[in-house]
């Protein structure tokens, strides 16, 4: 059973990669009308901030969307008291064929337009279907090497001579796993702000491991 890795820079392969950038808009007003109109002009600024930085219609979705009461409560008293109402939207943004430049620029881009109302919750970087296939089967391959290395030492620490494969199986059940960065963004002076977000993904690793069973033969002298 043996695992081996294969690595890839997302900094120098950029256009193989897929980025989500998941932003949330949050607002709190005193009534659920005043929480849900606040709410929806900060979407609709974050929406125009996006398709100014290049960002189409079919790349943002809605996964959330919710209008609640908040309460202070109080521990000795058990009594909770209404505080307000929020209003929280979740927009996942889907980048493909982008530089990491981009990903900081657009951050910067919905900072600026949503203020403290628009909160980075994280920016995740996956392999596009056919890199992800490729570097997987990379990996594979030094995991087959790796495997008849350790069998060649073992069988001659041993004094035997290695036979044929018998049985070789691929034990990667699991795709390789996205990298994600937070991105602290609460916009308290965006307009402010000089410089730009910077998106450091590094390496991107993928695992493959490969189970191998191979036959010994005695040594004759």
């Amino acid at each position: 059973h043996v695992p081996s890795s294969a690595l890839q820079s997302p900094d120098k392969f950029s256009l193989l990669f897929h980025y989500q950038i998941v932003l949330r808009v949050e607002v709190t007003r005193a009534n659920a009308t005043e929480a849900r109109e606040t709410g929806a002009v900060a979407v609709n600024a974050t929406l125009t901030a996006l398709a100014s930085a290049g960002v189409t219609t079919d790349a943002v979705s809605t996964s959330g969307l919710t209008l609640q009461p908040q309460y202070e409560y109080e521990p000795t008293t058990g009594v909770k008291t209404p505080t307000g109402i929020t209003f929280a939207q979740t927009l996942e943004v889907k980048l493909t064929n982008v530089t990491t430049e981009s990903i900081g620029k657009v951050v910067d881009t919905v900072v600026a337009a949503g203020s403290s109302d628009v909160q980075i919750s994280g920016v995740t970087t996956t392999l596009l279907p056919e890199t992800a296939k490729n570097t997987t089967n990379s990996a594979r391959q030094l995991a087959v090497s790796d495997a008849l290395d350790t069998a060649k030492v073992l069988s001659t620490a041993a004094g035997v001579a290695l036979g044929p494969i018998t049985k070789i199986g691929d034990n990667n059940s699991t795709p390789p796993m996205p990298y994600e960065s937070a991105l602290a963004a609460d916009g308290a002076s965006p307009l402010e702000e000089k410089t730009p977000t910077q998106y450091v993904v590094g390496q991107y690793e993928t695992v493959a491991s490969v189970s191998m069973e191979i036959a010994i033969c005695r040594v004759v002298v």
